[in-house]
């Protein structure tokens, strides 16, 4: 999708914004605090920009695989940049449950990338067995400990679950896991107790 491209006039404060003139409300973005103030042309232009892309809801709908069923071994791991931020499960880190596993237990993982950024995930401890992309098996699984999702991409991985411990499950671009005041985002852990 283009980026919207600026009007010919000088009048940058209707832009873009739904206002009580026509001209204004046939434009669609319910950014009406954008009336008031004005706002510089980078960020107007830019759809994705906080200034200019305000939802009082959330318009990603909600994903049915995004919720796992308690006692399913079943994880999926996506992100949502317009309500909740980045999450796993649909949540944010220290809300994210971690994936606890008996010795020798094996999970499988899918990663689903539902946003616009890259995401290396990484796992401590364990290489990830790659056995799907995009909801076919490959030809060639392959076994990875970072693996980078696009967006739009799924993987399904399988993780055994052989060496005890509390393992650290996070994605690998600093500021999507860790901020001035601590850890966030999309880190979990993987416990794996004695059987």
């Amino acid at each position: 999708m283009p980026l919207p491209t600026p009007p010919k006039k000088s009048n940058w404060e209707n832009w873009g914004c739904v206002s009580s003139s026509t001209k204004a409300s046939n434009r669609t973005n319910s950014c009406s605090s954008c009336i008031k103030r004005r706002t510089t042309r980078t960020a107007r232009h830019n759809p994705f920009s906080r200034r200019y892309f305000r939802p009082s809801t959330s318009i990603v709908p909600q994903n049915p695989f995004s919720q796992s069923a308690p006692g399913s071994r079943k994880r999926v791991f996506g992100e949502c940049i317009f309500n909740v931020g980045l999450t796993l499960n649909g949540k944010s880190f220290p809300a994210t449950g971690a994936i606890v596993a008996k010795k020798g237990e094996k999970i499988r993982v899918r990663f689903m990338n539902e946003g616009l950024q890259i995401h290396p995930m990484h796992s401590h401890g364990y290489y990830m067995s790659v056995t799907h992309k995009d909801g076919f098996p490959l030809e060639h699984p392959y076994k990875a400990d970072v693996l980078n999702i696009a967006p739009g991409e799924r993987y399904d991985v399988i993780i055994v679950a052989d060496e005890p411990g509390v393992w650290a499950f996070h994605c690998h671009i600093l500021t999507h896991a860790e901020s001035p005041h601590g850890m966030f985002g999309m880190v979990t852990a993987l416990i794996v107790n004695e059987a």
